[in-house]
């Protein structure tokens, strides 16, 4: 099965739920497996950033100000909540990595 973010989540929420211990290899694999694809959420952030801010000039050209143009494009854009839940998503991950790393200290303080 191949590993996605949501799956990697998935399995630690798992463990975390049914307050199971495991060896803090398991939580330092887990780290390095969701670093690996934060990557590509991190790409995928930067490139609807981008379109957001493009679409904020384009309403600027058409003579809209800084934050009138902010405004129109967060109220309507696809790409806008697309980046939003990106980032929502990049601090879950960053969050859950730090929390994997102390988990394994925690686990191996109990072994």
């Amino acid at each position: 099965m191949k590993q996605t973010i949501k799956t990697i989540l998935d399995e630690m929420k798992v463990i975390v739920q049914n307050n199971q211990t495991v060896s803090p290899t398991w939580w330092i694999n887990k780290a390095l497996q969701l670093n690996i694809l934060w990557q590509d959420l991190k790409n995928e952030l930067t490139k609807y950033e981008m379109i957001y801010k493009s679409e904020i000039v384009a309403e600027m050209e058409e003579g809209k100000t800084v934050s009138g143009a902010k405004l129109i494009v967060e109220s309507k854009s696809e790409n806008y909540k697309t980046y939003k839940y990106l980032s929502g998503r990049d601090s879950l991950i960053k969050e859950f990595i730090l929390l994997a790393k102390k988990r394994a200290t925690r686990e191996q303080d109990y072994s």
